[in-house]
């Protein structure tokens, strides 16, 4: 029987007049779609040098998320301009150029890798509740006797430690 061989996957992408090919490295490259760093699966214009995360050049127009109570639109932020003003990722903190997501409401800005950020966790060095990723505005309560939480003075994020039986 002759071996398998894998098969080659090209797409289309609005970003990029060329086909993307599916690629796997372990090299860090540039996302060319919401300018992070990124290894492993991408899609790739060779002649070009163009990158996109597997999950960039995947994403929906539209999403609903956890993170956020409207759903969010993809946008694609073209290159600085002198006008434009500076927008960061509501969850890192990271400026957000290129493709990143928006609450056009809310002004509510997030990278779509930062979007793939799991509502819930568990962790070796705390195995006796998940950790809960939710956003804890300031004086704005909601914290009760059983959450302990770590809020980063930036972004308004949280990972918190929620002592309840229902999200097990």
């Amino acid at each position: 029987m002759a071996p398998l061989s894998k098969k080659t996957v090209s797409i289309r992408h609005f970003t990029h007049d060329h086909p993307l090919t599916e690629a796997n490295s372990d090299t860090e490259f540039l996302c060319d779609g919401c300018k992070t760093l990124g290894t492993g699966t991408r899609y790739r214009c060779e002649p070009c040098g163009f990158d996109l995360h597997d999950y960039c050049a995947t994403c929906p127009m539209e999403l609903p998320s956890f993170m956020h109570e409207h759903n969010l639109k993809l946008v694609l932020r073209k290159p600085k301009d002198a006008c434009q003003i500076i927008r960061v990722c509501d969850l890192c903190n990271d400026p957000v150029e290129g493709l990143f997501y928006r609450c056009q409401l809310c002004e509510f800005d997030v990278h779509p890798c930062c979007t793939q950020l799991p509502e819930y966790v568990r962790h070796v060095m705390h195995k006796e509740h998940p950790l809960k990723l939710q956003r804890m505005v300031p004086g704005e309560g909601g914290v009760d006797a059983n959450v302990n939480v770590s809020i980063d003075p930036q972004t308004g994020w949280t990972v918190a430690i929620t002592i309840s039986s229902a999200i097990f």
